[in-house]
């Protein structure tokens, strides 16, 4: 699958920037322990539950049986170990520490994390669908060992192959992803801010779609083509 994109990602770090384009790649390459919908409805992701155990504390049951690209199991360490990680990367533009700041992580076990909080925080399960989850052996990594590929493991739909920057993202399947396997073997997105040069690009078959509306003095060459629409 070809994409065009207008814009381009600033890294392939998770945790390096809090910017929509770079969210966007981590959901394909990473989980969070809670996902979110298109209307923005939690749902389950690393973790299959969560409950408020009192006023102040939340508990987090995992899923099991998840490993990352690299074959490394997925465990509650990794949850504590990301945490730390996301809130501290150095440089960073737009920090994800917003949603980790005032909260205490404990292990329970290998599939069970609490989280607390001076104050009751009902927010908790939404701060935890911010947070790309990453392998703990990758902590210390930094966010150029991200982008180049060399610890960028993750548990998502999508492993990551490739980064050129300003110009394209090449992705992989994952073919033992816990959720919904992806129908296409391969993605790449490519970077065209252009609207009229992705069109054109989509006319010669460089690409299979971009989510921007062809300018109205080429629309009718584009309704004329009937393969132009999946």
């Amino acid at each position: 699958l070809k994409v065009a994109l207008a814009a381009a990602p600033t890294s392939m770090d998770p945790h390096y920037q809090n910017l929509t384009i770079n969210n966007s790649f981590a959901t394909q390459v990473y989980n969070a322990l809670v996902l979110q919908d298109v209307n923005q409805k939690l749902l389950p992701g690393l973790a299959k539950s969560w409950k408020p155990i009192d006023e102040l504390t939340w508990e987090f049951k995992l899923r099991p049986g998840v490993k990352f690209h690299n074959g490394a199991a997925f465990t509650s360490e990794d949850v504590t170990a990301t945490m730390k990680r996301a809130a501290n990367v150095p440089n960073s533009p737009s920090s994800f520490a917003t949603f980790i700041k005032g909260k205490k992580f404990e292990i329970v076990d290998d599939l069970t994390i609490r989280i607390s909080t001076k104050k009751p925080n009902p927010f908790i399960p939404n701060d935890m669908s911010r947070i790309a989850i990453i392998d703990s052996a990758f902590v210390n990594s930094t966010t150029e060992d991200f982008n180049t590929g060399v610890a960028s493991f993750g548990t998502g739909p999508f492993k990551f192959s490739k980064w050129v920057k300003g110009d394209r993202v090449e992705l992989v399947r994952n073919n033992s992803y816990w959720g919904h396997q992806i129908s296409h073997d391969k993605a790449v997105f490519k970077f065209i801010s252009d609207p009229t040069a992705a069109f054109a690009a989509m006319m010669a078959g460089d690409i299979d779609a971009f989510p921007v509306f062809p300018a109205p003095e080429t629309l009718s060459q584009f309704e004329s083509d009937p393969s132009n629409f999946m």
